[in-house]
Parts: C-alpha cells; structure tokens; sequence
C-alpha cells in the first residue's frame, strides 16, 4: 500500500494480521496518483498487480470474481 497521507490514518490497517502479505510505503512528501502507484509497482512480486480505487472498501469475493472473469476470457497474466 502506498500511503501519501502526512498523518497516520492509515496506521491501524497495519496493526492486524491479514491473510495475504500486505506493506505500506508511507511518502507523504511524494503527492500524486501516479508516482503513488510507480512507487507500488516497483515494489510489486506478485503475479497480478491492481490499482483499487483508495477510498473504497472492495467485497471479499472482489479479486477471486476479477481472476475468474479474467480466466474465462482467456485474458493473459
């Protein structure tokens, strides 16, 4: 997660465990929606790279439902 916030309102997320490895990169001094996200994708491993909307909160089927509409139309990853 790439947080640009100059506070820490995003600091709890982080607190908890999750069941999916998740980092922040806190750059309150690097504004912009897209030097936010070449700063998370530099920093990506994983097979598949989203940019969710940052001020929304997605169902828990959101991204299995994305990869099988994604496999079922033969769309490459």
């Amino acid at each position: 997660m790439v947080d640009q916030n100059s506070d820490d309102r995003l600091g709890y997320l982080f607190s908890r465990e999750w069941p999916f490895r998740l980092r922040r990169f806190h750059t309150p001094g690097v504004r912009g929606v897209c030097r936010g996200r070449n700063t998370g994708w530099r920093a990506c491993e994983g097979e598949l790279v989203i940019f969710p909307d940052d001020d929304c909160w997605y169902p828990p089927w959101f991204l299995s439902r994305g990869i099988e509409l994604m496999s079922s139309s033969k769309a490459t990853f």
